[in-house]
């Protein structure tokens, strides 16, 4: 993987769960890594939820590998700016040798 791809900034995140005021359980996020990456959309989609347009958008996100991530799986989403990315399929190692993570990922209707 050259350098000069991984342009954009990604936070990982892992859902954990952390009480709130009335006892009960919710679901909070908590950082694992920082790391540059490369985010490509590769297309998108368009339904209509309860009389609602909503829009899902595809996305692959190659990042280098690294001990921070050996773990990741997908339950943990990706930050990038604003956006937020489900990761949906468990994560590939590119050219084995521990030396690249591609993901495919969604945003837009998302539980992230």
């Amino acid at each position: 993987m050259r350098a000069g791809s991984l342009k954009q900034r990604a936070v990982f995140e892992a859902p954990t769960q952390i009480s709130d005021a009335t006892g009960g359980v919710a679901i909070g996020w908590v950082r694992r890594a920082e790391v540059f990456a490369s985010i490509e959309p590769i297309g998108g989609r368009e339904a209509i939820f309860g009389n609602q347009p909503l829009g899902e958008m595809d996305t692959r996100i190659r990042v280098r590998w690294s001990p921070a991530l050996s773990a990741v799986s997908s339950s943990w989403r990706i930050r990038h700016g604003t956006s937020i990315y489900s990761i949906v399929r468990p994560p590939a190692e590119i050219r084995l040798g521990r030396r690249e993570i591609e993901l495919m990922c969604s945003s837009g209707v998302n539980a992230g």
